[in-house]
């Protein structure tokens, strides 16, 4: 038994991995496993992941491999596989400052009532900035905050085992975009979280509209966003967060008016980045 599982799902990401499992074995915090999921690569990556744990025989690693089913089959499959208090994502093209995880499970180990701690982090492209401001230091991740402004993002988060396991929450199988958000809201509606202002990542693309990403189309952001307000709507008699007719048609357009902003500021990114910004 570990006190967290560190589970990476990867495709195609041979030249990223090795700074990403870096980051991991440069944690502060040792007790730890690390899952590795190969969704069906067809390049290099699962032989870059077998040499990696050939020369890191100290570390303690589980290798799996699947047909390409999807981050959610994959990430689902990682927490089926897990042994230990706590589960961290880390996407394979990102990476950890040392001290990520001794923060969190520090602050969750003290407060047993929170179910979901995510951080801020840096985005790296011609130069490097926090996504989130840096003040306050920590901000309560309310659910219904979260239905207006995305609070956690995948690589940043620590769930709670038990959240899965006992409570049979799980990344939505067959969405394309958006089966993390949807998870983080429906944790949220049932529980607590906090978001700590400090960026403990990094991630090397933006949010959304970079090639060869799956936030690449912007509608079928939308949709996706759309789809998961949909999910959310029809768990009303689940929770005693309520999302009122009212608030649905809000949010709904809602949603339409912050895709335009992201089709106008990714026009911008592409002018400023080129193609592949």
């Amino acid at each position: 038994m570990y006190l967290v599982s560190v589970i990476i799902p990867y495709y195609n990401r041979g030249e990223t991995l090795p700074r990403a499992l870096d980051s991991v074995l440069a944690q502060t915090l040792k007790d730890l496993e690390i899952i590795l999921v190969n969704d069906g690569s067809t390049d290099q990556s699962e032989q870059v992941v077998e040499d990696y744990i050939r020369h890191h025989q100290n570390a303690r690693f589980k290798h799996l491999t699947q047909v390409n089913l999807g981050p959610s089959v994959a990430r689902n499959e990682g927490v089926r596989q897990a042994q230990s208090k706590y589960i961290a994502f880390l996407d394979s093209d990102d990476s950890w400052e040392p001290t990520k995880l001794e923060v969190q499970i520090d602050y969750m180990e003290k407060n047993p009532d929170i179910a979901i701690t995510g951080t801020n982090y840096c985005i790296v492209k011609d130069h490097k900035w926090p996504r989130y401001p840096l003040k306050p230091e920590m901000l309560e991740a309310n659910y219904y905050r979260m239905l207006f402004k995305i609070v956690f993002v995948a690589t940043t988060v620590v769930i709670r085992s038990n959240v899965f396991l006992r409570e049979n929450l799980w990344f939505r199988v067959g969405k394309e975009q958006g089966e993390d958000i949807l998870l983080f809201l429906q944790i949220l509606r049932r529980h607590r979280g906090v978001r700590f202002s400090t960026p403990l990542a990094t991630i090397f693309k933006l949010d959304y509209g970079e090639k060869d990403c799956l936030t690449s189309d912007l509608s079928k952001l939308l949709e996706c966003e759309r789809e998961n307000l949909r999910v959310l709507y029809s768990e009303n008699g689940q929770s005693d967060k309520k999302i009122s007719r009212l608030l649905f048609f809000v949010l709904h357009y809602f949603y339409f008016l912050k895709h335009v902003k992201r089709v106008l500021k990714n026009r911008w990114n592409t002018r400023k980045y080129g193609d592949r910004h």
